[in-house]
C-alpha cells in the first residue's frame, strides 16, 4: 500500500517497511549533510575494528588536502588527522521512543535525526574552512548582491557545487535577484543548488561546498528504520562520514544582512 498523512495507526503499523522507507527517503532529502555528501552503502566486510570495538573503515587522504575531519554523529567530539590515511567512524543514531499518532510521528523523528546530522555536520565545517585558510570577510555597500555573492561561491580552488545559507540570508539575497522564495532545500541561483537551512547561527554567512567525490565520504551500513511495540514507535540509523578535503569548503561572512 501506498502510505499518506491520512492512513490510519493501524495500517501504518501493518507497513513497517514501507514507513521505513519513507522515513529514509525524507531522511536524505532534508538533511543537509546527506545532500551535500550522499550516502552510500557499505558492505560490513569493509569494516575494521578499532581498539575500543568501534566501527570505521579507513580510507586514503588526498594528497592535498591539508587534514581530514570526522562528522562526529552520534558523539561529541570529531577526530582530525594529516595522516595519509582517515577514518569514517560509524555510530547508530537511536531516536527517543514517542507514541505513533500517525505519519507525522515519523516525520517528527526524521527531524530529530537531521538535527544531530547537520549540526555536527556544520561544527566541522565551520573548522573545515579555516583550516589553511581564513573566511571571506565581505565588504559590500549593498549587503548581499549578486556581485559579491559570486566571489564568494568562486574563493576556494574547486568549483562550488553546494551553497548553504539561512532563510534570512536568503531574503536578503532575493532583493537583488528575481528568483522566487525557495519553498524547499533545491535553489539554483549563479549555477549553483542552495540549501535553505533554519538555523540562527547560519546569519550572515555562507557555507560552499564542493562536489562530493573531491569533499569526502558518506557510508551507511543501517538505513533509517522503524521498531514498533504497543503502539511505540523509535527509529535508528547507522551512518558514518569524514570531511576528507578541508580545501573543499569555504566560508565568506558578511557584516550584516538587514538594517537592524
Amino acid at each position: 500500500m501506498s502510505i499518506s498523512p491520512d492512513t490510519p495507526v493501524a495500517q501504518l503499523i501493518e507497513n513497517r517497511k514501507e514507513l521505513s522507507e519513507y522515513g529514509w527517503d525524507q531522511l536524505k532529502k532534508k538533511s543537509l549533510l546527506l545532500r551535500v555528501l550522499p550516502p552510500k552503502q557499505l558492505d560490513t566486510d569493509a569494516l575494521d575494528r578499532h581498539e575500543q570495538n568501534k566501527p570505521r573503515v579507513l580510507i586514503d587522504r588526498e594528497p592535498n588536502s591539508l587534514a581530514a575531519l570526522s562528522v562526529p554523529i552520534g558523539e561529541t567530539v570529531f577526530e582530525t588527522t594529516t595522516d595519509p590515511c582517515y577514518n569514517v567512524w560509524f555510530s547508530r543514531v537511536v531516536t527517543p521512543k514517542v507514541r505513533l499518532e500517525g505519519l507525522s510521528t515519523v516525520d517528527d523523528l526524521v527531524d530529530q535525526l537531521v538535527h544531530e546530522f547537520d549540526s555536527k555536520f556544520l561544527l566541522v565545517a565551520d573548522v573545515a574552512s579555516r583550516t589553511g585558510k581564513q573566511p571571506l570577510e565581505v565588504k559590500c555597500e549593498h549587503g548581499i548582491c549578486n556581485n559579491c555573492l559570486f566571489e564568494a561561491l568562486n574563493k576556494g580552488e574547486f568549483d562550488t557545487s553546494v551553497a548553504v545559507v539561512n532563510q534570512k540570508f536568503m531574503d536578503e539575497l532575493l532583493k537583488f535577484s528575481r528568483n522566487e522564495n525557495p519553498k524547499s532545500l533545491e535553489h539554483k541561483h549563479l549555477g549553483v543548488d542552495f540549501c535553505v537551512k533554519d538555523c540562527d547561527s547560519l546569519d550572515n554567512q555562507l557555507f560552499t561546498f564542493t562536489e562530493p567525490k573531491f569533499l569526502g565520504k558518506c557510508f551507511y551500513l543501517e538505513e533509517f528504520t522503524v521498531f514498533i511495540a504497543d503502539d511505540n514507535i523509535f527509529a535508528y540509523v547507522t551512518v558514518g562520514a569524514t570531511i576528507s578535503n578541508v580545501n573543499g569548503v569555504n566560508q565568506a561572512v558578511w557584516p550584516s544582512t538587514s538594517d537592524e
